[in-house]
């Protein structure tokens, strides 16, 4: 498994609302000694991070030995920690004050130490600024906020009652053990990156978005060292790394007929990464991505009048919203032709994540008939998932590598029900999608069968 591999499984697992927004968070603890060759009690672990101060002071400290000290003490319950953690709670370097801070909480609050959980510093706020980067051609936004949940349970993760772990059964017994390999991966990666986090994902789509026309752009806010950062994706993806008006951009090589390239990786800063491609047969303009991210921070965001006043409009309270301008372009979707503008919103408690998708057009008829598209359309995949369902359950599914049947159907079953749960009702020119999702269903794993 290479690093590319572990980002896809960590992407995925923060999508679909199951693990932490940090790479440490997929590091075990004692794993993360054991390989360090250290005991974990607390005396060691303090020793450690006496250690990591010292190397500070002497201009080499090592950030990520630091933050697994400061976060192990207060998995310990460390008491005699709490003067040194408290000292570090107000360090300015990445990282170090929030892991001090919810280390003095966790051994404060002793059994209670998996709520003291504290929200990200660089979460963007729910106004225009977190989109100040997006290019004015935007017409469809959607965004989603990463919580800050902690270590995640690799155990529980690879465990025998989880997708991944009914996976990992049904491997050869000679092959690595997949939850080892990505402990590893990671702390390979975090002993060259550092630790990353990210609070919040924006995804753009470009008006004329097509086979062989318009542009994706992705935010990624947070906090990281992007130097680090880019000498990797240099080194080990082969970009081309260069600086863009006093931004560093890494794009892809030149291909012999291609004018410039089709994608470009922007670091603004070490709170912010900027994603961007074209379609297929067209470039990007470095020059002119460089030039909208260095406007000043107070500039006006170049997004269109309309969008600005959607966004504004949409409920973004969530942890995931969307808005989009329906142009003709896009209404070449045959379910979305019916609308102007299309608004999701969404609400999430310790139980479910709830969601209304809002569409509003201008002919009553055609909004209807959107309407009854979609609902034929979720019944169509009811089918297709019983049908594998019962194929499943008589054993003539032809059972190769993959899920234990055991696991897979009751998950199978509960994305039945989320889809038989489905409201959709149309008023006039408006119609509405209203539905409720299980905390525990957000498996990524389990959802590809929707589709």
């Amino acid at each position: 498994m290479g690093i590319t591999s572990l980002f896809a499984i960590v992407l995925t697992l923060m999508l679909g609302g199951n693990a932490g927004n940090e790479l440490l968070d997929y590091i075990p603890s004692d794993a993360y000694w054991q390989s360090k060759g250290v005991e974990l009690n607390a005396d060691a672990i303090m020793a450690e991070l006496n250690a990591t101060a010292d190397a500070e002071r002497a201009g080499g400290g090592n950030q990520v030995k630091q933050l697994m000290a400061i976060r192990t003490l207060g998995e310990l319950h460390a008491a005699e920690a709490v003067q040194t953690l408290k000292s570090l709670a107000t360090s300015d370097q990445p990282f170090v004050g929030d892991y001090a801070t919810r280390a003095v909480a966790t051994i404060q609050a002793g059994d209670r130490g998996e709520d003291a959980n504290l929200a990200p510093q660089t979460q963007p706020a729910d106004d225009l600024s977190s989109l100040h980067p997006l290019p004015a051609d935007t017409g469809l936004i959607a965004q989603l906020r990463l919580p800050s949940r902690g270590p995640v349970d690799i155990d529980k993760m690879f465990g025998p009652a989880s997708v991944l772990g009914s996976i990992v059964t049904e491997m050869d017994g000679d092959q690595p053990d997949p939850k080892s390999m990505v402990i590893q991966q990671a702390i390979k990666l975090t002993e060259r990156i550092g630790n990353v986090r990210i609070d919040c994902v924006t995804l753009a789509l470009s008006n004329d978005i097509g086979d062989h026309a318009g542009r994706v752009t992705i935010l990624l806010h947070g906090q990281g060292d992007t130097a680090a950062i880019a000498q990797l994706l240099a080194t080990d993806a082969g970009l081309v790394q260069a600086d863009q008006d006093g931004t560093r951009v890494l794009h892809e090589p030149d291909r012999p007929g291609r004018p410039g390239p089709g994608s470009a990786v922007f670091f603004p800063s070490d709170a912010l990464a900027v994603i961007t491609g074209a379609a297929p047969g067209t470039v990007v303009s470095t020059e002119d991505i460089a030039k909208r991210l260095n406007r000043p921070a107070d500039a006006q965001p170049l997004l269109s009048p309309q969008m600005q006043a959607l966004v504004i409009t949409v409920d973004k309270s969530g942890p995931v919203w969307a808005a989009c301008l329906v142009n003709e372009n896009y209404a070449k979707v045959p379910t979305v032709a019916a609308f102007d503008i299309l608004m999701l919103s969404t609400a999430r408690d310790a139980d479910a994540t709830t969601f209304r998708l809002l569409g509003t057009g201008h002919d009553e008829a055609a909004v209807e008939g959107a309407v009854q598209q979609v609902r034929e359309a979720i019944d169509q995949a009811v089918l297709g998932i019983t049908g594998k369902i019962q194929q499943m359950e008589a054993g003539g599914a032809g059972r190769n590598f993959g899920p234990d049947p055991a696991v897979m159907l009751p998950a199978m079953r509960e994305v039945v029900s989320f889809l038989k749960s489905f409201k959709l009702s149309s008023d006039g020119t408006t119609a509405t999608v209203d539905g409720t999702l299980p905390n525990d269903l957000i498996n990524p794993m389990a959802l590809m069968f929707m589709f």
